[in-house]
């Protein structure tokens, strides 16, 4: 009988195993928030704003290295705003978009951490506020989650997409957006957490066939 439930316990698995491996190549590609960014090459980093909207002022900062560059992107904080706000008089309509802001030199395999400063719009009813999100896997961040979402786009580039509010809010990660070239993106597969619960369910369904056999 517990041969049975070893062989019943190795065929779930390697079924499991097969169905993960069949799955679309694009599912398991599919980007998920919290990859690194790693440095590619010996030399400058470039980052290249895209049009972002909120209704908080965002500011982009690199955490780490730091470099003392300061903020290198503002976001369009009048863009979500409907006509006859009050807070339409103190918004800002950030930076250009495509501007290029050099981040500097550094060296192959340097980890960059971006941080998104989220403050309060003046005028706001409610009371003021600042959040700080970190590019990454989320452990920096508050609530414990991701809120970059970072994509390889060929090339040495990536795409970041910032979301500014807490527990990603709409989860659009489209609250600062910019790219980055001489870059290298290690992201967290998207099949992980859905092996992780697969092996999971595999354990209680051994404990039951083993308790029906004993009894």
């Amino acid at each position: 009988m517990m041969h049975r439930i070893a062989a019943d316990l190795r065929l779930g698995l390697l079924g499991f195993c097969a169905a993960l491996l069949a799955f679309p190549a694009a599912l398991q590609a599919a980007p998920v928030p919290g990859s690194r960014i790693l440095v590619a090459s010996d030399g400058d980093v470039i980052a290249t704003y895209i049009k972002s909207g909120s209704i908080f002022f965002n500011d982009l900062y690199l955490e780490t290295p730091a470099n003392g560059l300061g903020i290198i992107f503002e976001s369009d904080d009048c863009m979500e705003l409907l006509p006859g706000d009050p807070r339409l008089a103190t918004c800002s309509t950030g930076t250009p978009d495509g501007t290029q802001v050099n981040l500097g030199f550094f060296t192959a395999g340097t980890e960059l951490v971006f941080r998104l400063e989220a403050l309060d719009v003046p005028g706001d009813p409610f009371p003021s506020f600042t959040y700080q999100w970190f590019s990454g896997d989320g452990s920096q961040n508050s609530d414990g989650l991701a809120h970059a979402l970072v994509i390889d786009t060929g090339g040495n580039t990536a795409y970041v997409g910032f979301d500014d509010t807490p527990f990603n809010g709409d989860e659009n990660f489209a609250d600062m957006q910019f790219m980055l070239s001489n870059v290298s993106v290690v992201p967290l597969p998207a099949a992980l957490p859905l092996l992780a619960g697969g092996l999971g369910l595999l354990v209680p369904i051994a404990r039951r066939r083993r308790a029906a056999a004993l009894g």
